[in-house]
């Protein structure tokens, strides 16, 4: 296992045992680069040439990106071209958080930032891949869609426990 991973292990079972015990084996086994892209990226920044964040510049340093596409954005396109971070973008993401606390009112413990997905089914496969391991039971209402077979059983090897969502 990567240094790294047993880090980030050895943080969560310290500051969360619970949380470590519900992680599958590909859970346990992944880790974020402290010495990647990321920190790369950091020592790059404010230099002349910064070939670190897989994006392309117009010649005015502004994003790359389709003028059809550009003309259908009311934003500013350094707002909405650039490439954004594995993190997603921060204010975002306290924003959600601000939002997240203010709708749930009974949530009294501190919560992380959320976890940027790219849509429902890509939350789920990342649901899939930290907390499901081969054989692993999911319960789940008999009303579903088809993605949850393919995420959960075919990607991740698990079982469907289905239950009846009406009776009668």
């Amino acid at each position: 296992m990567n240094p790294e991973a047993i880090e980030n292990n050895e943080k969560i079972q310290e500051d969360n045992p619970v949380v470590f015990g519900l992680l599958s084996q590909k859970g346990r086994d992944i880790y974020f680069p402290k010495k990647g892209i990321l920190s790369q990226a950091a020592e790059a920044k404010g230099k002349e040439y910064n070939a670190t964040a897989g994006i392309a510049l117009e010649d005015d340093g502004s994003p790359f990106r389709l003028k059809s596409i550009e003309k259908k954005v009311l934003l500013d396109v350094n707002e909405v071209f650039p490439y954004v971070s594995s993190y997603g973008q921060m204010g975002l993401r306290e924003k959600w958080k601000e939002l997240i606390l203010k709708k749930n009112p009974s949530i009294k413990s501190e919560i992380s930032l959320p976890v940027v997905t790219q849509a429902l089914t890509h939350g789920l496969s990342m649901i899939g891949y930290l907390f499901v391991d081969q054989g692993d039971k999911i319960i789940l209402t008999d009303k579903f869609w088809e993605n949850y077979e393919l995420i959960f059983e075919n990607d991740h090897q698990g079982e469907l426990d289905l239950f009846n969502t009406f009776s009668g």
